[in-house]
C-alpha cells in the first residue's frame, strides 16, 4: 500500500476531516488524470467500478490524539488475500511512487494556498 500519513496540531477533528477529503479528492483526480475509467468517492474511500462490481481502492481514517488531530489514508497496489473486492493501482498502471509524489506536491499546495487565503482577507468590523 502507499501510505499517507499527516499531522495537524489544531485539534479541531471537523477541520481535519475537511482536509481528508481533501486530500481523497486530489488522489481521485490525479487518478483519474491516468485513467481512462470514473472513480467513485463515497465519503473518505474511493472505489472502481469495473465489471459491474465495486472495488475498494483505499481506506482512510482521520482521528485525534491529545495534541493533535491526524489522517491516514492508504491506497491499495495489489490485491492479494483481501477480504473485500479491491483494485489496486498496479492493476490501473498507475507508478506508486509517482502518484504519491504528485498527491503530495498537489496537497501541499493546497494546504499552502488555503493557508494565504486565509491570511490576505481583513477583518469585518
Amino acid at each position: 500500500m502507499v501510505h499517507f500519513i499527516a499531522e495537524f496540531f489544531s485539534r479541531d477533528l471537523e477541520k481535519t476531516v475537511y482536509l481528508q477529503r481533501l486530500l481523497i479528492v486530489i488522489a481521485k483526480e490525479v487518478i483519474e488524470n491516468r485513467i481512462k475509467g470514473k472513480i467513485t468517492r463515497k465519503g473518505d474511500d474511493l472505489h472502481v467500478i469495473q465489471e459491474n462490481n465495486l472495488k475498494k481502492l483505499s481506506v482512510s481514517i482521520a482521528t485525534a490524539s491529545v495534541n493533535s488531530t491526524l489522517i491516514h489514508a492508504r491506497f491499495n497496489i495489489k490485491t492479494e488475500d483481501t477480504p473485500v473486492p479491491t483494485i489496486g493501482l498496479e492493476e490501473l498502471e498507475i507508478d506508486p511512487l509517482s502518484f504519491a509524489q504528485e498527491v503530495l506536491e498537489r496537497y501541499t499546495q493546497e494546504i499552502q494556498d488555503i493557508w494565504i487565503a486565509r491570511c490576505k482577507v481583513r477583518p469585518v468590523h
